[in-house]
């Protein structure tokens, strides 16, 4: 009998299309331990907390005949051992040698047979600590699916390990096995699909929706150093906000507003130091979230994204995040996330295989300068197989033409941000990711001057 499987959704089926081999679409999540992990008591925790975790196990398997989506399948030859590595850092084992290995981990492609995830044990970082790499393809974590998945590796106080085996692995199922479940979902897309067609009274919607893209399309990006293609090569800096700064600068506004004023600082404060004016325009952020759709039904809640524009030429700190908000509260009562939304809902219309086709073709344009998000992660520490977590570092991709990815996580008190950038056109990125950092110390100094 056929294992029952499910479609994955029009975005992340879109972002295993959009992949290209330069330029993995995989995001992570970079946890500094108080002392080094053993891969052995890591693959120990994997088990125990597999059953909760299906889709470690499972892997995207292309639709049948262009009549379906891709859908997760279970991986029959599913291995744990192939899915965790073991890097040693050389000496001294400071920030830039953590930096440089995660970086190389990051640039290579998951293979496309496996469960599209990776566990990487780093050793030989200063003072004795360690690290643990978390990866996975997009398609897997979009939305707060990634951080739960990570949440439920992690400790609270008093848990404890249940060392069970993996489940056997089964049989496949047989050729005719596929093709019934093929057509069973088949004629279940086929079913969603007319039941998602336009209906009359979804004309002002629609209207809408062409009038958002047409406004997206009219907002214009200016071309910065890095919106370009991209190479093969990353550079990754790590920064992190103490504890004192953050209770300050999370009583003045929210995570959002103050982690995007301090991008926009940085920027403010690389570009005007490589000798150049700021550009024209204020840059744009491509910012993900999710979004609650106004109709009732089992998938309510959906990826999106909105552009922001980053006050590059704020006077100050403080001048910088008032601006921040004031534009995060009119885009969302534009709703400024309409036009993604709205394209994500007529890609629900189209055939499958007609939807692959164009993404695989699809050149990606210059839709923002940089990516950017913000995830609140856990408010009390947490530990991981017996060791304290002393930090959690999300990492985004970059794509073509949007060289430079931004990711902050709130934890524990303290503010933990990653900057990924192509190596040819960003290779001094720890200038930007010293001008984040102080820009983050002047938001925190002025708030407490003001306060």
């Amino acid at each position: 009998m056929a294992t029952p499987t499910s479609s994955l959704s029009t975005i992340d089926a879109a972002l295993l299309h959009l992949e290209r081999p330069h330029a993995p679409l995989n995001v992570g999540a970079l946890l500094t331990l108080e002392r080094p992990l053993e891969p052995p008591e890591l693959e120990r925790r994997l088990r125990g907390r597999l059953r909760g975790l299906r889709r470690l196990a499972q892997r995207p398997a292309s639709g049948w005949i262009g009549l379906t989506g891709p859908y997760w399948e279970d991986a029959f030859d599913f291995r744990l051992d192939e899915h965790v590595f073991r890097w040693g850092l050389p000496a001294p084992g400071g920030p830039a040698e953590l930096d440089a290995v995660v970086a190389q981990i990051i640039a290579q492609p998951l293979p496309p047979h496996r469960p599209l995830w990776q566990v990487h044990v780093i050793d030989g970082l200063h003072g004795g600590r360690g690290a643990v790499l978390f990866e996975a393809h997009a398609c897997m974590v979009s939305g707060i699916t990634g951080l739960r998945m990570l949440q439920a590796l992690l400790d609270r106080a008093g848990d404890r390990d249940l060392d069970a085996p993996l489940p056997p692995p089964r049989p496949g199922p047989t050729a005719v096995a596929r093709a019934a479940d093929a057509l069973r979902r088949a004629r279940s897309t086929a079913s969603a699909a007319w039941r998602a067609r336009p209906a009359p009274t979804a004309r002002g919607r629609l209207d809408a929706l062409v009038e958002s893209v047409q406004k997206a399309r009219a907002d214009e990006v200016p071309a910065l150093p890095w919106n370009v293609p991209v190479g093969p090569r990353r550079q990754v800096c790590l920064l992190d906000v103490e504890a004192a700064d953050v209770e300050v600068l999370l009583g003045r506004g929210g995570l959002p507003e103050v982690a995007l004023a301090g991008l926009a600082g940085g920027l403010q404060s690389y570009l005007t130091g490589r000798g150049g004016a700021l550009p024209a325009l204020e840059a744009m952020a491509l910012v993900p979230l999710t979004v609650t759709a106004a109709e009732p039904g089992p998938s309510r809640s959906r990826s999106s994204a909105m552009r922001v524009r980053l006050p590059l030429r704020a006077p100050d700190a403080d001048a910088r995040v008032g601006a921040t908000r004031a534009i995060l509260d009119r885009m969302s009562s534009e709703a400024a996330w309409r036009g993604v939304s709205g394209l994500l809902q007529v890609a629900d219309w189209l055939p499958p295989a007609l939807l692959a086709g164009l993404l695989r073709r699809l050149r990606t344009g210059r839709v923002a300068n940089v990516l950017a998000t913000t995830l609140s992660g856990p408010r009390e520490a947490r530990t991981l197989c017996g060791r304290s977590i002393e930090a959690i570092h999300p990492l985004l991709p970059i794509v073509d033409s949007v060289g430079l990815s931004f990711a902050v996580c709130a934890y524990a008190g303290r503010l933990h941000a990653a900057l990924v950038g192509d190596a040819a056109t960003l290779p001094d990125l720890s200038k930007l990711a010293g001008g984040v950092g102080q820009t983050f110390t002047e938001q925190a100094r002025l708030a407490r001057s003001s306060g």
